[in-house]
């Protein structure tokens, strides 16, 4: 009886890998319910006519892509799915290459023409400086694609040439929100849909409060939260399966031991 109140730690550790796993390559698709932030992110994109510009902005690093990665496929997938015209760039060099992962993995898989519903910029230095001067002309800044096409015989540049002639922003940054709304929403007004780490939440929701911001998408919960939205459970939807089940089983680790316990108490009593 005692060991069966009182398994082998082994035991406990292999039953909560397997229930971490399984999710993981399966998702079960457990009901998530968006939160207000996730909402007003999601309903503004619906709101957007098709052809609406985005520009994209990746500031974030590979060591936080697990919880920022999901985000931004997730949002493109609904872009793409809104033929909205994207323009995407990052100031992170080593994430040029994921950059254009990503677009392959959204815009290309949806049939969107390279050049005429999106382009990738690649990377441009000079952060906050840099974003400012796209305010004048993104041309100017970038001149050329990853491709090394002149931006200037791109489709998609004919009736933009500078950052206010773009709808709306996605800023997916783990540095810091103040440079975009600077250079963006104050001086242009432009709309920003922000996505940051979990860590970063709490400090720049009030951003959304106070205007100078659509919406703040938060760690890998609001990546899950948008998969759900969009029908299309992916790596988060995943995570936050395995995160529930191994919660699930944890809490009935307790309320067994707390039987054993109290059964044991009671068998001591009448020896």
């Amino acid at each position: 009886m005692k060991n069966l109140f009182n398994p082998d730690k082994r035991v406990t550790y292999f039953l909560l890998l397997l229930v971490m796993i399984f999710p993981l390559i399966n998702p079960l698709g457990i009901a998530i319910k968006p939160s207000t932030n996730t909402l007003l992110a999601y309903d503004y994109v619906e709101n957007l006519k098709p052809g609406s510009s985005m520009i994209l902005f990746i500031d974030y690093g590979m060591g936080q892509s697990a919880e920022l990665t999901p985000q931004v496929l997730a949002s493109l997938k609904h872009y793409a799915a809104k033929g909205l015209k994207l323009f995407a760039a990052t100031q992170v060099p080593e994430m040029a290459t994921a950059l254009t992962s990503y677009l392959d993995q959204t815009y290309k898989a949806a049939n969107k023409e390279y050049g005429v519903d999106y382009v990738d910029l690649g990377y441009f230095a000079g952060a906050e400086s840099a974003i400012g001067a796209m305010g004048d002309s993104i041309i100017d800044v970038f001149k050329a694609d990853v491709y090394g096409t002149d931006l200037t015989k791109l489709p998609i540049f004919k009736d933009v040439t500078k950052l206010p002639d773009i709808d709306v922003m996605f800023a997916v940054t783990a540095s810091g929100t103040i440079p975009f709304i600077r250079q963006a929403n104050t001086k242009f007004g432009m709309p920003i849909i922000f996505s940051v780490n979990a860590v970063m939440g709490p400090a720049n929701v009030p951003y959304v409060q106070s205007g100078q911001a659509v919406s703040v998408l938060v760690g890998s919960t609001g990546a899950a939260e948008y998969e759900t939205l969009i029908g299309q459970p992916g790596t988060a939807s995943a995570a936050m399966d395995a995160q529930s089940l191994a919660h699930l089983v944890i809490i009935l680790l307790i309320v067994w031991g707390n039987i054993g316990y109290f059964m044991e108490k009671r068998a001591a009593k009448h020896e």
